[in-house]
């Protein structure tokens, strides 16, 4: 069974954070949370950095969301998007998106949202 797991860029300019992702609606407006795995702490988060896990990781072990950046062992890169056509991940090289099982040739390098 797949991992559900969002990441996020804090609104508080703290960096990224990992967890469980849900919305407050509170009136007129709606507060985006990110809830750490570990100690239950609720963080407010920037909606539009809202990336989930593929369920794969790279070489070194590191998690991959959509948005991220990745780099193949022979200098490729690709960029990891959400495929609403085949409801699953893909990696986009170059407007060509390939979906991929084995990830360990790839280490993330990077998000869309640093840039």
């Amino acid at each position: 069974m797949r991992e559900i797991l969002f990441k996020a860029q804090r609104a508080d300019g703290k960096g990224w954070v990992e967890g469980f992702y849900y919305q407050a609606k509170q009136k007129k407006t709606t507060q985006h949370f990110i809830i750490y795995s570990s100690g239950f702490k609720e963080v407010k988060v920037i909606p539009e950095t809202v990336c989930q896990f593929t369920g794969l990781t790279d070489k070194n072990g590191t998690n991959i969301f959509e948005g991220d950046e990745i780099q193949k062992s022979n200098g490729d890169k690709y960029i990891v998007e959400y495929n609403k056509e085949t409801a699953s991940f893909v990696f986009n090289y170059q407007g060509l998106k390939i979906h991929f099982t084995n990830s360990a040739q790839f280490t993330v390098t990077g998000n869309i949202h640093d840039k």
